[in-house]
């Protein structure tokens, strides 16, 4: 049973991946071709470093959002202790 849960997770992160790597494909490049990418219309160029500054702010917010110590004392409290991290393991 194991081995399908882990199947599954894996799958199911690998589809999200693809999405994600499209997305981010077309959020970047559209900018490009719609505010130009030259000398003579630079506005496209000028706008990807503002809009990859919003897309880090947002990824450092799901992050902050996180519950990493409940998720941590949840696995910690599974038999065999799967959720502590490596330098509490023993």
């Amino acid at each position: 049973m194991a081995a399908s849960r882990a199947d599954m997770f894996f799958g199911v992160q690998g589809l999200l991946t693809k999405w994600v790597y499209g997305l981010s494909t077309w959020c970047f490049t559209f900018p490009l071709a719609r505010f130009g990418n030259g000398s003579e219309e630079p506005w496209g160029v000028i706008l990807v470093g503002p809009l990859a500054a919003v897309a880090c702010g947002l990824a450092l917010a799901c992050y902050a959002l996180h519950p990493e110590r409940v998720v941590l004392a949840e696995g910690a409290a599974e038999p065999g202790g799967r959720g502590r991290p490596a330098s509490e393991a023993g």
